[in-house]
């Protein structure tokens, strides 16, 4: 059981909603998405570029990236500034670019519970333990910034 709750981790569940669109790929009718592959690319881009620019502010502020380590600093500037969860909104928009690349309707359901284990398993706890850490500025911020985008 230990070796599995060590696997709970936004990566794995990436990293599995990825590997589920891509050796899916071809099992339904492919979705007809026009210009769904330079979309894809535009979009795997945006989320790269996204969870990159977060992760050089976790570095910045030095506080841990790590679910569930207690953060040390509260985050508000640059991508934080558009969304509260900016490395999850990068999971979730390059797993639709996979979707979108390969044209697989599965693809739309794995992506959606991608996002739904996020949101519910690890964003929610997070924004418990910072506004428990952070108090009232926690709270503002939640009240100012979206959750996703």
């Amino acid at each position: 059981m230990s070796f599995l709750r060590k696997l709970d981790l936004p990566p794995v569940w990436f990293l599995l909603s990825v590997a589920i669109i891509w050796l899916t790929d071809g099992f339904l009718p492919p979705l007809d998405v026009p210009y769904s592959q330079p979309a894809a690319m535009v979009m795997a881009g945006a989320g790269l570029g996204l969870g990159v620019w977060a992760a050089v502010w976790f570095y910045l502020k030095r506080t841990p990236i790590e679910p569930f380590h207690t953060p040390t600093a509260f985050i508000i500037e640059g991508p934080f500034q558009i969304t509260r969860n900016p490395i999850y909104l990068a999971m979730v928009l390059f797993s639709t670019s996979a979707t979108l690349w390969t044209g697989s309707a599965l693809g739309l359901l794995t992506t959606s519970l991608l996002w739904l284990i996020l949101d519910r398993r690890f964003v929610v706890k997070e924004e418990e333990v910072l506004r428990d850490l952070f108090g009232s500025e926690a709270r503002e911020f939640f009240q100012e910034t979206r959750r996703w985008f």
